[in-house]
């Protein structure tokens, strides 16, 4: 029964990446697509292959959003440190 099964998935697996093979030497042959990039090229995959440049361009908007949320945070500190400051001098005012 397992065996089977084996050979079932096997001809469907050479049947969904069947691709003609690559002349010896030429360049196709250098870039041959392991599974994963395969798989990653299906519309309906969940994953997508990006480029070094995509890739990229992607950490750099994170960087900038993490630098605009630490730019807030600090403003809000700046201000309860003022607020504080306040704080400080009408209590001191009050106890005089």
């Amino acid at each position: 029964m397992f065996s089977l099964f084996g050979f079932v998935g096997q001809n469907l697996y050479n049947i969904a990446f069947e691709k003609p093979e690559p002349l010896e030497g030429s360049k196709e042959q250098e870039q041959r697509e392991n599974i994963f990039q395969r798989f990653a090229k299906r519309k309906w995959s969940p994953f997508s292959v990006l480029t070094d440049q995509q890739y990229e361009d992607m950490l750099n908007e994170k960087l900038l959003r993490l630098d605009a949320e630490i730019s807030l945070i600090d403003d809000r500190i700046a201000d309860l440190k003022v607020k504080e400051k306040e704080w400080a001098v009408a209590e001191s005012e009050k106890k005089a």
